[in-house]
């Protein structure tokens, strides 16, 4: 290896070192700091209980892989194994999209099938099937995205059985079964390999899981890190996370080196295969991975083509684009930085004969020795290696490797450099996804023929000159396929990159999140739309260079490297100017138990006992006094299905509390006691699907706002009897798109309604007639990006948290913006994805909710 070859291999290795070497020498050190505390350290359940859980999903998980991968990777094989060795773009691409797609995406289309629009969710809930309905759905979800891997890996292994013992078997009429074992001895390294592979990512999983609302290690992990535990706890909590990595790279490794002369079977001719296996490849993939989308598209495609957009979301979607490229540009760079250090050499050594030769005297015994092995060459041994640990750092749970890379950048020198810039993004998708990069530089190796590398070597061309002369038709088609399913793949990255996301840069993956959580919304639609764009490009290129071959290209990606750094500079978010808040104090902190909060969402304010009121994910309600005191906590009834998400003080002191998952308003006295509730699941009067918020009129009346395709505002008299609705999910004039929050102006005569994922305020009179809207989505004064919450203060004006522009914004009576407060951050002063807010004697009360905190500040003067 000369010339500029070692330039490509040292460029590989200081971008593993900095994207995988240098986090993982600080989570050792994490593991091994005992000394460092943090509370909410501890799992829900112990340790064993979520392993328990997490190893029952990855199992189930991996069988339903297996089982639907069985007949794609048979088919597979067969085609592959005929003297053209194709299989077709088509079936390729078939094969990696549902791949590319994130398991949560998956998840989430099949979740839409039984929402609480449909039809049957009513039989679910009245059945009590919700939870086992949720369960099933996850499942199918994970075998959505996972059957492929199952495929792929039994079709590597059956490539290496004798077809003509399979075809000896059906000509003596041996049974199905007979045949099916067979296959199932011929491929055991296959499917050890799937069930590895795929119980490995899903037990390290944490979206799908958290969406699920299924207590797994990932969900665990999340769940400490947003309550505040050390990381040093985290890191050390990770631990069968690290063990189930550890021991299925290990068992790859294994089997890998066992590889070599199991393959050396002729291949045969069949004429007509490639098309048979395209066929059965089909199969699954409509079945799991079209019909839902298509389904979802022709069942709420109206929504999608009747205004819905991604406007005022360009920044994110660009930046995203940007760090995706870039992301796979790196990952093009680890391609050939392996593919230059497995060539360097002989990838397998073939076994030195003994020089044994056989008995002329028949009479005298033979020793048979047992055939040798082939073994790999140093080169490939440093290739496997970096795939090896590139696959390692992938498969650890998301929140343990966000934590290693905070605490690796967050300081000195790093942090100016590599944290607070987009650097830190594009290493930890290296992180996450620079494994691609590795395999398809050790297939551009590997692929070499021996007589060709043995001669490259004889005349002297190891530099990377001679090497992309030997091979440009690899080098190209392991190019494109790491730049493409890398960039893919980043698009859908949610956990790990949304804790290192740097200020300043939003991407697109917290939004899909968020709606995916939050309410079923068209932003989603068109966000899995651009993930099907991005990912069926992605698979149709791998799927050329799987099928048939890329035999020519010529992709521009110096100019993609060069646009996505360029819109990376000219892309990050600089909103309005902002006036920073000054707290008089804050109180709370991560954590569970009374004084601290697990990301509150709701709060309420009692001004004649001067107390507040605080609800947030662990399913309780908190009291405060003014001072920030915390006084009593009391659970909610039921909150198996979610959490609530609005409460309100009523006249007489009573607790209103929008129950969002149990579909009724629960009424509760100041000291926490249930006094009734009113409401039931459906879409008639009276019923609820979420419930958003409460709001009291001059008269008694209960105001009660909901979302989930049944957005409206219903009004009950004083006794929760229906009187009349008004709105519907839509975004004209009078609709709603998650009516989030409600207050009544001053004199009782305006509803306000904070209309969030229409970006707008909306006003109405106490009837339910609509009389203006105000605001539009955006970053200036006026504008808004998913205002949560909307607040009437004690002088007449209003104030709107905004939870996607991570500040408040406060109104005149008329609606005119007067000023701007805070900005998005973690210090003194910052915000981050405010809720709501609630006033006490002129002070406010700020829910700094991603922050897990209240800040209090004066209220804002003229």
């Amino acid at each position: 290896m000369r010339g500029g070859a070692w330039i490509i291999v040292f460029a590989m290795l200081a971008l593993i070192g900095a994207a995988a070497a240098w986090p993982a020498a600080t989570m050792i050190h994490l593991a091994l700091d005992t000394h460092r505390a943090g509370s909410g350290g501890a799992m829900h359940g112990g340790a064993w209980s979520v392993v328990s859980v997490g190893l029952g999903w990855a199992l189930a998980a991996a069988g339903g892989a297996v089982l639907v991968g069985w007949l794609p990777g048979a088919a597979l094989a067969r085609a592959s194994a005929h003297a053209h060795g194709g299989i077709g773009v088509l079936a390729g691409a078939m094969l990696v999209l549902p791949i590319l797609l994130p398991p949560h995406v998956h998840f989430w289309l099949w979740w839409q099938m039984w929402g609480p629009d449909v039809a049957w969710f009513d039989w679910i809930r009245r059945l009590g099937l919700e939870v086992y309905a949720r369960h099933a759905t996850l499942w199918l979800g994970l075998v959505s995205w996972s059957w492929p891997i199952g495929a792929a890996c039994i079709a590597a292994a059956l490539r290496g059985a004798s077809p003509s013992v399979r075809d000896h078997l059906r000509l003596d009429g041996a049974g199905v079964l007979r045949r099916l074992a067979f296959d199932a001895r011929a491929a055991w390294r296959g499917l050890l390999c799937a069930v590895l592979i795929v119980s490995l990512f899903t037990f390290n999983n944490t979206t799908s899981f958290d969406l699920a609302q299924v207590r797994t290690l990932g969900y665990e992990l999340r769940a400490m890190d947003s309550t505040g535990a050390s990381p040093g706890a985290i890191v050390r909590s990770a631990w069968p996370g690290y063990a189930a990595a550890i021991g299925c790279v290990a068992a790859l490794a294994w089997m890998a080196r066992r590889r070599g002369a199991d393959e050396n079977e002729a291949r045969e001719s069949v004429a007509g295969r490639g098309r048979s296996a395209t066929r059965i490849i089909a199969m699954p993939f409509v079945m799991l991975a079209f019909l839902p989308i298509v389904v979802l598209l022709l069942w709420r495609g109206g929504e999608l083509m009747g205004g819905a957009s991604l406007r005022g979301f360009e920044r994110p979607v660009i930046n995203t684009a940007g760090f995706a490229i870039l992301g796979g540009a790196g990952a093009v760079i680890i391609a050939l930085g392996v593919g230059v250090a497995a060539s360097s050499g002989p990838l397998v050594r073939q076994p030195a004969s003994d020089g044994r030769q056989p008995s002329a005297d028949r009479r005298e015994p033979t020793t048979r020795a047992r055939p040798r092995r082939p073994r790999l060459g140093w080169p490939g041994r440093v290739a496997l290696g970096v795939t090896l640990l590139l696959f390692l750092a992938a498969s650890i749970p998301a929140t343990a490797a966000a934590v290693a890379f905070i605490q690796s950048f967050n300081r000195g020198w790093a942090q100016g450099i590599i944290y607070g810039t987009p650097v830190v993004m594009v290493l930890m998708l290296l992180s996450r996804f620079g494994f691609v990069g590795a395999i398809a530089g050790l297939w551009a190796a590997s692929s070499e023929d021996a007589d060709l590398r043995a001669m490259r070597r004889i005349d002297g061309a190891d530099t990377w000159r001679g090497l992309w002369l030997a091979g440009r038709p690899r080098w190209i088609a392991a190019g494109a396929v790491t730049l493409f399913v890398t960039s893919a793949l980043s698009i859908g990255e949610v956990e790990a990159v949304w804790r290192v996301q740097p200020p300043g840069y939003p991407t697109v993956a917290p939004i899909l999140l968020n709606n995916m959580h939050y309410q079923r919304d068209d932003v989603v639609l068109l966000s899995i739309v651009v993930l099907l764009v991005v990912g069926g490009a992605a698979a149709l290129v791998a799927g050329r260079v799987i099928g048939v071959g890329l035999r020519r290209a010529a992709p521009s990606w110096a100019l993609l490297i060069v646009c996505a750094a360029t819109t990376l500079g000219g892309c990050r978010a600089d909103p309005a100017e902002s006036k920073p808040i000054r707290p008089v104090f804050v109180f709370g902190e991560p954590g569970e138990i009374l004084g601290q909060f697990n990301y509150p969402r709701a709060i309420a304010a009692d001004q004649r006992r001067g107390v507040v009121y605080i609800i947030d994910r662990s399913g309780r309600v908190q009291r405060f006094g003014a001072d920030g005191t915390p006084q009593k906590q009391w659970y909610m009834p039921e909150y198996d299905n979610g959490y609530p998400t609005g409460v309100t003080v009523a006249p007489d002191g009573r607790v209103f509390v929008a129950d969002t998952h149990e579909y009724r308003v629960s009424i509760f006295d100041p000291e926490g006691n249930l006094l009734g509730a009113f409401g039931e699941y459906g879409s008639g009067p009276g019923q609820f699907t979420f419930l958003c918020d409460i709001a009291f009129g001059r008269d008694g009346r209960i105001y009660v706002a909901e979302f989930g395709g049944n957005d409206r505002i219903q009004v009950f008299d004083a006794n929760g009897g229906f009187l009349f609705q008004f709105g519907s999910f839509g975004a004209g004039p009078g609709e709603f798109n998650r009516p989030q929050s409600m207050c009544f102006n001053a004199d009782g005569t305006e509803l306000w309604v904070a209309d969030a994922c229409n970006h707008r305020l909306q006003v109405f009179d106490p009837e339910g007639r609509f009389l203006r809207t105000v605001g539009k989505v955006g970053t200036g004064p006026g504008e808004f990006r998913y205002p949560y919450g909307v607040t009437v203060l004690s002088d007449g004006s209003l104030l709107v948290c905004e939870f996607g522009n991570s500040r408040l914004q406060v109104l005149d009576a008329a609606g005119a913006s007067k000023a701007l407060l805070g900005e998005s951050g973690s210090g003194d002063g910052q915000l981050l994805a405010p809720w709501g807010a609630a006033e006490i004697h002129g002070r406010l009360f700020v829910l700094d909710s991603r922050n897990n905190r209240v800040q209090v500040i004066e209220r804002p003067q003229g």
